[in-house]
């Protein structure tokens, strides 16, 4: 599997500027600009079948001696998954939903191969079981 990054960085740029004010700061275009870079971070998109955006995951890639790291862009308090839940979708649906698009991170986290993938997700992030069944960790900070 490949990731158009190019692409999805467009499409994502394009996404924030039409849902600028419901999407959290962390996770805007300009915020991972200004303290990545604009070359040094990707986003990886989770889309229907339609070509709509069903979640993001914005990751600031990097490699020392060679060897590649995922991990939180630098003065970010959290970053990780977000998740666009249609708004017609009952609470009920949601946990499967939210499955369905940690399942397709994971399969495109794992076509980076990155040595390393760190990450300190929102508060307001609670069903992170897909990754943990794909033998991720977690631990919890205060």
């Amino acid at each position: 599997m490949s990731i158009d990054f190019q692409n999805n960085k467009k499409v994502y740029r394009s996404f924030n500027e039409k849902f600028d004010t419901k999407i959290p700061l962390f996770y805007k275009s300009w915020w991972l600009d200004a303290v990545c870079g604009k070359d040094n971070w990707e986003v990886i998109i989770s889309f229907t079948k339609g070509k709509k955006i069903k979640g993001v995951m914005p990751i600031y890639r990097r490699s020392r001696m060679g060897i590649k790291f995922i991990s939180k862009p630098p003065l970010t308090q959290h970053n990780g998954f977000w998740v666009w839940y249609p708004l017609d979708m009952k609470p009920s649906k949601r946990i499967s939903y939210t499955k369905t698009v940690c399942n397709d991170f994971i399969a495109q986290l794992a076509a980076l191969k990155p040595f390393h993938y760190k990450q300190s997700l929102s508060y307001e992030q609670t069903n992170w079981l897909p990754f943990y069944w794909k033998k991720f960790t977690s631990s919890v900070n205060y």
